[in-house]
């Protein structure tokens, strides 16, 4: 068998199982939104926090994502994307409303999320990054380039599944992602040259 119709096969298996997930849904199957919620929930939960104030916040406004999509899944239609990027555009929306109501400053009164990001080195160990030095690292990314930073390294979601949620293909996520790191690595870096030298 041939690497594109194993490739396929693959494809197709993938939606089978998301158009059967979506029936479930849709029958209000507890199974199913139980499956849905611990696939999604930490890693909407990490996604959030890169743009919230608190983890707190984070929290409140993932469990309002399930809510609200629990209310319009009848509405839902699968056109071929993971049911994951339609729980993402909630997330998102729901993200602006909750920083637009919002007039407290990104550094104040930092909770569990200023300083408990995680990242992961090539040999697989893992170090913290203070989460208010990455926020401003952030900033100075493009805007499509600190979505797919923050579904990837702080979600946790797979490049196919940035794709899908951000309409891009699988390269052009990895490209951003590329260049995204570059940049990143770039700014940490020289901050901390600037905090070395005070």
């Amino acid at each position: 068998m041939s690497e594109a119709s194993r490739s396929l096969g693959s494809q197709l298996q993938l939606e089978s199982g998301e158009r059967l997930l979506v029936e479930a849904l849709k029958a209000r199957n507890p199974d199913a939104w139980e499956e849905l919620f611990l696939d999604s929930y930490e890693r909407l939960r990490r996604y959030a926090i890169l743009h919230l104030h608190s983890a707190q916040e984070a929290e409140d406004v993932c469990s309002k994502v399930f809510v609200t999509a629990l209310a319009r899944i009848d509405s839902y239609e699968y056109r071929g994307k993971p049911v994951v990027a339609w729980l993402y555009g909630i997330a998102q929306n729901m993200i602006r409303a909750q920083i637009r109501s919002s007039q407290r400053q990104t550094a104040g009164e930092p909770d569990e999320a200023h300083s408990i990001i995680a990242a992961r080195d090539d040999n697989g160990s893992t170090g913290h990054l203070d989460l208010l030095d990455l926020r401003s690292a952030v900033l100075h990314l493009t805007r499509q380039q600190q979505e797919v930073i923050g579904l990837m390294h702080f979600g946790g979601f797979r490049a196919r599944e940035v794709a899908a949620m951000l309409g891009k293909s699988e390269r052009s996520i990895y490209y951003l992602e590329a260049r995204a790191l570059v940049r990143l690595y770039k700014e940490l870096g020289a901050g901390n040259d600037r905090s070395r030298a005070r």
